[in-house]
């Protein structure tokens, strides 16, 4: 139906309703006059900021119109009846265009009209779905006002004005139409599309296309390529395919007039030295960028001249670990700038943060610099990938490797970028800069200079680059004086007792051997294996050990180099070597170093070397085993203060299990204690395991008296003990416990992961007995709790606090991944490795198969601080809130597997708990059904329905008699309605459904005058009359909290799932445990597993899948076992109490008697109720609401959908929350099978009368509290847009979601409500971070149920 066409133009933007063109868009001129550069030549019309990169097949355009697509085209000899130049274009546009009229228009969000939409990793085929639905939403929108549609032009000074632009169906065209058309008008061009961010850096697969479709062209095709203003994306694609360019020539053996002035040839002598420069060598070095100046100034960090080079702190990072690639990519960004120059772009945005006054100009300068910056980063990476990677220049060749896969293999470029650049932008901007006195260049007698600073400066090797320095790394300073035995020249040795494993800190040469020989190893005698953990780049000189600095930060690991492996950082010692033997040629046979005095001081020094003088560290222990020591080398690089990886266990675990039984282990870092201390400790577990075999614990002839009376599990602050002593039973029995410090057992997170394995604590047992034999220079639990009580000291200033939160964080995982490691060797899994079984699974397989590990791992990364702050009640005595001293001594002593020291078993179901309004069960809480709203429009077909109900001598006042109920709709509308007590006495269920039976239809055809016989005269089809638990009611999906066993059978009973014998089957039920925690029956009740210092918070495990959280729970009832087989048969038990009248709850201990069959296992409950009767199928899928939404959640709930199921009810810990998210995901895929869609999905999207108020349609976008009802955040309307059926899906997901509000009432849900709340809400840091990921977790699912 055609309308007319509204004054306003708001009023059109409020009646969109497209699948792309929906809500708060508009279509805006993509092709305008300012954004031409007038200084370009030639100036091609339609075609803004058209040029080609100097002698290059290279071009670069703003997005043109249809016509500028031919001017480019002509210009560049496209015509078949031309010059027949091929032509490959690449439009680099990552948001949806379509011409209209021949000029391009592109979609925005009507509030921020000048900004693009970011759909950052769409690729090429779903941004082209979304192109052809905008195109059919707008021929759609143009039929309904008369053939018009509304855009929006920008004019030259930069205002906006709305206008119609008529339309036909040939008129309006998408990108991939307008080239195909352009083919078939004979234009030999080919059409590619990779979309990429505004003001991003493309994307690894974005190479990877690039390099695949340039490399397939013809040497001789013109690359084209443009984004909106020609100028960031298009500047950055013409930079890609020069390089390609470039290297497919190299790589042929053509000349390359790239490095020659335009238009000249080359000659013969010219030919040989592009060949120098265009075939740099396979090696893993980037090597020198420029050439060194006499100018020193030029060279200092940050100086003008460094920053016009590009030469910032992370690219410095980069140049000292790669191939030569900067000069080259230098070079092609020079020829390719006459819209952008990168390098210059970049440091336009560090000037313009210096001077900008105003903070969020600023804020948004400093993101552009970052993504600049980033860009010219990753440029550098390709440059050195495409050289040392020639075979992907090559189609179809063997043994291509992608540019992603490439980096990938390469994690420390990630680790650079991170830390140099992404955690602290500010810092990368380099203002402060050390300038050294330059008058002491003259000063010297010899020719060089006295100052490091001017060295460092004037260097320009492929690792001893610009800025870096060597210092020694073995200084008298690092020795600890409280050891024992001191061994010359290796500082902090030690030997671990009754294990053949020794530490050690960086020694020198003659250390190495002075510990040789302490060991008592000779020529022919005990094997040694030595682990160098170094992850720095270290260089022998004169027998002593230097390492790589940078000039700014003399005192810190360049910790940038996280990731790399042993080959790569040995290859940069190679390097290194090479760099100092030039550098030493220079200034006459010296280099200069750094020394640190005992006193921290450091000072520099001219070191006299020769090329035998200069070693790396492989080449000190190949030259030591040549001399017939029996010594064997490995490199294990570990970045300082961090964790080892899971590789790194395998890599050591590897050599200790190949080594002989008489080989001595020794472990070196820097300063020997921490990176050491965690190789000694895996050492002696590994040994433990390997001579002892499973289950893994110290034998008892080794453990000292001392050991014993440590308490391995407690390791508290302030001399707490995690076993209940003899004073301390006195002490709880007198009710006289003194304030408890805080142990590492308080940290929660230690307490599930011990738990969560069959041998988990035994498996710790025996590494806290070796952590703290390996304990001499530092204790791994210590240094936690230490880091934890700095953290807590209000008085230290923020900074210093935030730092001790992220070392105590490092520490906890160090310790958390130990924990998981002993566990490994004490599974099976190791056995093939030590011949003592067949089972062969690498440390990083088994904990790749455990998801709810690798969640923990997480979380102490994401939200370290909650694992460090504990409440303060939670230091005073608890006797009062659970019982007598004695209750609390015995939970202290539980030793079970999962029921183990201080956890209690509690009450879930207890009196007071609020149970649902609307379903009531005893014994079953919060039971809750999906009920049937429906959305009729006025195209819907009228007709009447009436529902009828009963409920058999359910009369309150007098239980003889029933009550009649019904309710007849018209065309959705309730009409008529009656509730009243029955006037005869049913004496059956079946008589008092007949008499409300009646009762309905009396009412419906009783009367000739009523309106409802009007209405049944009115509508000529049947009126379909329902009773009672029909299906029209809504849903067949139900939800509970947990139950007690009595309280699951009616449940169960009242959904129907009881079979009667010799009756039908009834339908099947599909019930779903969505509980993570640990739960068990005991006498018919739920009991779940709390820590008694936190008796109330719930011991979720992140991650867990269903088969562990069972055996979890299977282990937890052989512990309930053993524990009542020991007391005689009674078991300690809690139940929480709550007071109304105080709003307060109180955990309680009781004793209650049971037997073997009374304990039981949810799996054993079901199966229970299964053998009973009831027609069930049991699943446990754990899912948690704290969690953001995985894929994977989705695909294992919508999998619970069986063709043969009648109901599915989902049990969860409280009946709300993640249960919400399942049951509309279920709901979801009843409707997309077509089960439920006449009465629900059909009615529930449609098309809105036309005719109608804009109001009465959709309130305006400009009110933020109805767009929040509506659930139309920025990200949701931008996910709709993009999904083929997105406005309709959302719909379809909203529906669902009032379903569960308007049933909930006032309770909270854990979708989109919980956004608006907390999006209004005012918290402090801490809270701003829990807030934010609720929000990121709420809106995770949204997008999930989309």
């Amino acid at each position: 139906m055609t309308m007319s066409i509204p004054k306003e133009p708001e009023q059109v933007m409020k009646l969109r309703g497209g699948s792309v063109l929906g809500k708060k868009t508009i279509l805006k001129s993509d092709h305008f006059p300012g954004c031409q550069n007038k200084r370009l030549s030639p100036q091609i019309d339609g075609a803004p900021n058209y040029r080609q990169a100097v002698s290059l097949h290279v071009h670069g355009v703003a997005i043109p119109t249809i016509d500028g697509i031919r001017n480019v085209l002509d210009h560049i000899g496209a015509q078949k009846n031309g010059k027949q130049t091929p032509v490959l274009w690449h439009n680099l546009r990552e948001e949806p265009v379509v011409y209209i009229n021949g000029r391009p228009f592109v979609l925005r969000d009507v509030e921020r009209p000048f900004s693009n939409l970011e759909y950052t990793g769409i690729n090429r085929t779903r941004v082209e779905q979304m192109e052809f639905r905008l195109k059919e939403d707008i021929l759609l929108e143009a039929a309904r006002y008369g053939n018009k549609i509304l855009v929006t032009d920008e004019l030259p000074d930069g205002q906006m004005v709305d206008q119609w632009e008529p339309v036909t169906h040939d008129s309006v065209k998408t990108p991939l139409e307008v080239y195909e058309e352009l083919q078939v008008e004979g234009y030999l061009v080919d059409y590619e599309r990779v979309p990429i961010t505004d003001e991003k850096p493309p994307k690894e697969q974005d190479f990877d296309i690039l390099v695949h479709r340039i490399s397939q062209a013809d040497i001789n095709t013109e690359i084209v390529f443009n984004c909106q203003m020609g100028r960031g994306r298009t500047t950055t694609g013409m930079v890609i395919a020069t390089l390609i360019y470039l290297n497919r020539i190299g790589s042929s053996g053509s000349v390359c007039c790239f490095w020659l002035e335009k238009g000249r040839q080359a000659t013969n002598e010219e030919e040989k030295e592009n060949r120098k420069r265009r075939c740099i060598p396979r090696t893993n070095s980037i090597g020198k960028v420029f050439d060194a100046g006499s100018n020193v100034t030029d060279n200092l960090p940050n100086s003008e001249e460094a920053i016009r080079k590009g030469e910032y702190a992370v690219i410095r990072s980069l140049i000292r670990g790669g191939v030569e690639g900067k000069r080259q990519v230098d070079k092609v960004i020079d020829k390719c700038a006459s819209m952008q120059n990168l390098r210059e772009a970049i440091a336009t945005y560090r000037s313009s943060i210096q001077r900008q006054p105003d903070e969020m100009k600023r804020e948004a300068s400093l993101s552009l610099f970052v993504e600049y910056l980033e860009r010219y980063y990753f440029l550098i990476c390709f440059a050195v990938y495409i050289h040392t990677e020639r075979a992907a220049l090559r189609p179809n060749s063997s043994g291509q490797i992608s540019f992603a896969d490439w980096m990938r293999a390469r994690p420390e470029l990630y680790s650079i970028l991170r830390r140099l650049l992404r955690r602290d932008p500010m810092g990368a901007l380099g203002y402060a800069s050390w300038k050294p006195s330059l008058m002491k260049i003259a000063e010297s007698a010899d020719g060089r200079p006295y100052e490091m600073g001017v060295v460092a400066a004037l260097r320009n090797g492929e690792v001893l680059g610009s800025q870096t320095v060597l210092k020694s790394d073995h200084c008298p300073g690092c020795q600890n004086l409280t050891l024992p035995e001191r061994v010359d020249g290796a500082p902090n040795f030690r030997e671990v007792p009754g294990f053949p494993v020794y530490g050690v800190a960086n020694p020198t040469i003659n250390g190495i051997q002075a510990v040789i020989r302490r060991i008592g190893s000779t020529k022919g005698g005990r094997a040694v294996f030595w682990h160098n953990m170094r992850e720095e780049p270290v260089i022998y000189i004169n027998g002593k050990p230097f390492v790589l600095r940078e000039v700014e930060r003399p005192f810190k690991n360049m910790l940038e180099y996280t990731g790399i492996d042993r080959e790569r950082v040995e290859k940069m010692e190679a390097r290194l070597k090479e760099d100092i033997l030039r550098e030493a040629d220079r200034y006459g046979g010296a280099i200069m170093v750094i020394h640190e005095t005992d006193d921290g001081q450091i000072f520099d020094a001219w070191e006299h070397v020769s090329s035998e003088a200069i070693q790396t560290p492989l080449e000190v222990y190949k030259c030591l085993e040549a001399e017939g020591l029996p010594i064997k080398y490995a490199r294990v690089p570990i970045t300082d203060g961090k964790a080892p990886k899971s590789s790194d266990f395998d890599t050591v675990a590897m050599n200790i299990a190949s080594a002989s039984k008489d080989t001595d282990f020794v472990f070196n870092c820097q300063m020997g204690r921490g990176r050491t201390t965690t190789g000694t400790v895996i050492a002696c577990l590994l040994k433990l395991r390997i001579n002892y075999g499973r289950p893994i614990r110290v034998p008892l002839e080794d453990v000292s008296h001392e050991e014993v009376d440590s308490g391995s599990l407690s390791g508290e602050e302030v001399g707490g003990n995690g076993l209940a002593s003899t004073s301390n039973m006195i002490q709880l029995r007198s009710g006289k416990e003194p304030n408890r410090a805080f142990g590492i057992n308080d940290i929660l997170l230690l307490w599930k992961i011990t738990r969560l394995f069959d041998n988990g604590v035994e498996c710790r047992e025996a590494l806290d007995a070796i952590i703290d034999r390996c304990s001499a220079l530092q204790n791994i639990r210590e240094a936690v709790l230490q880091y934890r009580k700095m953290f807590n000291q209000q008085h230290v200033e923020p900074r210093v606090r935030m730092v001790a939160l992220n070392r105590g964080a490092e520490y906890l995982e160090r310790y958390f991944r130990l924990i998981a490691f002993a566990a490994y060797l004490g599974s099976e899994a190791f056995d093939g490795f030590c011949g003592q079984g067949e089972s062969r699974m690498t440390f990083k397989t088994w904990l790749h198969q455990r998801p709810e590990v690798q969640a923990m791992k997480w979380s102490i990364r994401l939200r370290p601080g909650r694992f460090f702050n504990v409440p303060e009640e939670l230091r005073v005595p608890h006797d009062s809130q659970h019982g007598d001293a004695v209750m609390g001594a015995i939970v202290r002593a539980r030793s079970g597997s999962v029921l183990g020291k201080g956890s209690i078993l509690k009450m879930y179901f207890f009196p007071g708990q609020r149970t649902s309004s609307h379903i009531q069960i005893h014994g079953a809480p919060h039971v809750y059904k999906v009920m049937s709203v429906r959305l009729i429009f006025l195209s819907s077909p009228l007709c009447v329905e009436g529902y009828s109900d009963s409920d058999s001598l359910g009369d309150q006042d007098d239980r003889k008699w029933s009550n009649s109920g019904f309710v007849l709709v018209f065309s959705g509308g309730a009409v008529s309605w009656k509730s009243k007590k029955q006037s005869c006495v049913a004496i059956s269920m079946m008589e008092a459904k007949y008499v409300a039976f009646c009762s309905l239809l009396k009412r419906l055809f009783g009367s000739r005058t009523s309106y409802e016989l009007y209405v049944v005269d009115f509508i000529q089809d049947p009126v379909t009359i329902y009773h009672e638990n029909d299906t029209v009611d809504g849903y067949p999906v139900y939800s509970m909290a947990t139950p007690t066993i009595a309280g699951a059978n009616k449940m169960l009973a009242y959904i129907g799932a009881l079979t009667i014998t010799g009756g039908n089957i009834s339908p099947k039920v599909i019930l779903t445990d969505l509980r993570e925690e640990a739960v068990v029956y005991i006498n018919g009740t739920p009991f779940v597993l709390r820590e008694l210092n936190q008796p109330v918070d719930t011991l979720k495990h992140v991650g867990i899948t269903g088969p562990v959280v069972e055996h979890l729970e299977a282990r937890l009832k052989e512990d309930i076992l053993a524990e009542v087989t020991e007391s005689g048969g009674r078991m300690l038990l809690h139940r929480e109490e709550y007071n109304p009248a105080l709003n307060q709850s109180s955990i309680i201990g009781y004793w209650e008697n049971i037997l073997v069959d009374d304990v039981k296992t949810p799996a054993e409950v079901y199966t229970a109720l299964k053998h009973e009767g009831y027609n069930i199928e049991y699943r446990r899928i754990p899912l948690t609401r704290e969690r953001e939404a995985l894929a994977s959640d989705v695909d294992a709930i919508q999998y619970c959908k069986d063709d043969s199921a009648g109901c599915y009810l989902f049990i969860s810990h409280t009946g709300f929350g993640g249960v919400a998210y399942a049951m509309a995901i279920t709901c979801l895929r009843l409707n997309a099978e077509g089960q439920f869609a006449s009465e629900s999905s059909a009615s529930l999207v449609g098309t809105p009368c036309l005719s109608s108020s804009p109001k009465d349609n959709l309130p305006s976008w400009a009110c933020d509290e109805e767009a929040r009802k509506l659930v139309d955040y920025r990200d949701i309307l931008s996910l709709t847009r993009v999904l083929i059926y997105g406005p309709k899906s959302k719909a379809e997901a909203d529906s669902i979601i009032e379903r569960f509000i308007s049933e909930y009432e006032n309770a909270t849900i854990d979708l989109y409500p919980k956004i608006s709340e907390y999006e209004n809400a005012t918290i402090d840091l801490y809270s701003e971070m829990k807030y934010l990921h609720i929000c990121r977790v709420a809106r995770s699912k949204l997008v999930f149920l989309l």
